[in-house]
């Protein structure tokens, strides 16, 4: 793995974090079209189990986006300046949760 932070990866981090939150507020936005507000996910599902798991699905691709920049960042940054072991996408994914419900509550 190349370590550093470099303009590349700078590039690529923004834009597939860009992507994961673009799609993730779009599916929970409100419209104003037709009788009253729904989400863009009322409009392409009617049932509530596809809905379900439509946000399922968002989520999961979210924090799978956020862990991975997460490690990236931590092991091409973080472990170098603070002297500290890389860590694994999974470490990652927990310290992305753990670091919300800190930060959260």
């Amino acid at each position: 793995m190349k370590k550093g932070i470099t303009t590349s990866f700078n590039i690529i981090t923004t834009l597939a974090l860009f992507i994961a939150f673009t799609v993730q507020y779009a599916s929970v936005r409100e419209l104003n079209i037709g009788e009253g507000s729904n989400t863009i996910v009322d409009v392409l599902f009617e049932s509530s189990e596809i809905k379900v798991l439509f946000y399922l699905f968002v989520f999961i691709i979210v924090a799978a986006t956020l862990s991975a920049v997460f490690k990236e960042i931590w092991n091409r940054l973080l472990s170098d300046i603070l002297t500290l072991r890389e860590i694994t996408f999974n470490e990652a994914y927990s310290l992305c949760f753990l670091l919300m419900a800190v930060t959260l509550y």
